[in-house]
């Protein structure tokens, strides 16, 4: 009895200091991940995550070892586990918390181990604060100089009076996952389409297309979020030319923000073709050229015919050249489109008459497709 009381003290103290400690270093670390800028900042940022992420590890391990607690009676076994988890948590919470005292009582000069302080350390080429979240844009590189202007939401048409040379995405860091968060995409063309940019991360990025004729600005959920789309080969929603079905949770659904092939997904579900058997790809013939061999379609180029969203999300679809930039798409297609008020997706994709509408060079069919959960 008296260990349980021990125990159960010990692991609530331990647990509200660990959360105050990692709250304040989550909290307080930079709002845009300083890749790029001066070594101080950087090494700032570096250190105020590890201490965060320490405290957060800590306080997962208390939860391990009261897992273990509450069934102990069930296991001798258990009960020991229990207490090897709790003397885990309690060593690394002394560690921490001597390591965090020692850098901030015998360096408090250093700004760079200042946890919980803002850095004052301008660089070569400081620019003015932002003060909202969103995206500023500027007329010379590097987000030199004044902002020339500032949205939080998407502009179908976006009129420029200068030439934009660099925007900066104001958003809140990536760790902090209870704070709003924002995505950007600029476009050369109007309507979300055309050669783009997309921009997760809060930083300051040059612009590497000519013009800007569109931008998406809105608010996103790093964590992805739950939701489906399903590509079907037919328009309309018709799944008898074959379908495929993708299913978002989060956490899992996260890396879609980032993009992937759609040469690896096939119109396939349970791994069973979708497709009917006489339409399916031809992948080996014989010498009097019958095909032998057929493999079902993926969903690259034009095999894409609509697509059935349910969810609060972005699927972007998008040509992606292996010359290209890694962070520009050469084309891009935003669904669901604005004047989709329910959000149900594109019921019928004509890709000729889209590229046709588009200024690029030649005709680019989506190779790419990306998945970025937002927030109303």
């Amino acid at each position: 009895m008296k260990f349980k009381i021990l125990f159960l003290t010990l692991s609530l103290l331990l647990c509200r200091t660990s959360y105050t400690f990692a709250e304040d270093t989550l909290l307080k670390i930079p709002q845009q991940p300083p890749f790029g800028t001066n070594l101080p900042t950087y090494l700032k940022w570096i250190f105020d995550a590890g201490i965060a992420l320490g405290f957060a590890f800590i306080l997962i391990a208390l939860g391990i070892s009261g897992v273990f607690f509450i069934i102990s009676p069930a296991s001798v076994e258990w009960k020991s586990k229990a207490r090897e988890w709790f003397q885990g948590a309690l060593t690394g919470f002394l560690i921490f918390t001597f390591f965090y005292l020692v850098i901030t009582t015998l360096n408090p000069d250093l700004a760079i181990f200042r946890i919980g302080k803002p850095l004052d350390i301008p660089g070569p080429n400081s620019t003015p604060a932002v003060t909202n979240l969103g995206l500023y844009f500027y007329e010379k590189g590097d987000c030199q100089g004044n902002p020339l202007g500032y949205l939080d939401k998407p502009a179908e048409v976006f009129q420029q009076t200068k030439k934009i040379n660099s925007v900066r995405l104001a958003s809140n860091s990536l760790f902090n996952i209870f704070q709003d968060h924002y995505f950007a995409i600029i476009y050369k063309e109007n309507d979300f389409a055309g050669g783009c940019q997309v921009y997760l991360t809060p930083n300051c990025y040059n612009i590497k297309i000519n013009d800007i004729n569109s931008v998406m600005v809105k608010k996103f959920q790093t964590l992805g979020g739950f939701g489906d789309l399903t590509f079907y080969r037919y328009p309309f929603f018709n799944n008898k030319g074959g379908y495929s079905k993708l299913f978002m949770v989060p956490g899992l659904s996260a890396p879609w923000a980032a993009g992937y092939p759609l040469k690896n997904l096939t119109f396939s579900q349970q791994n069973q073709c979708s497709v009917p058997v006489k339409e399916q790809d031809c992948t080996q013939f014989d010498s009097q050229g019958l095909c032998v061999k057929k493999t079902c379609p993926n969903l690259e180029g034009k095999n894409i015919s609509s697509i059935q969203m349910n969810g609060n999300f972005l699927a972007l679809l998008s040509y992606r050249s292996q010359k290209d930039d890694s962070d520009i798409d050469t084309f891009c297609q935003t669904y669901p489109a604005i004047d989709d008020i329910n959000n149900t997706g594109p019921k019928q994709i004509k890709w000729d008459a889209i590229n046709n509408n588009v200024q690029v060079p030649d005709i680019y069919y989506p190779n790419y497709i990306r998945v970025i959960f937002t927030k109303d």
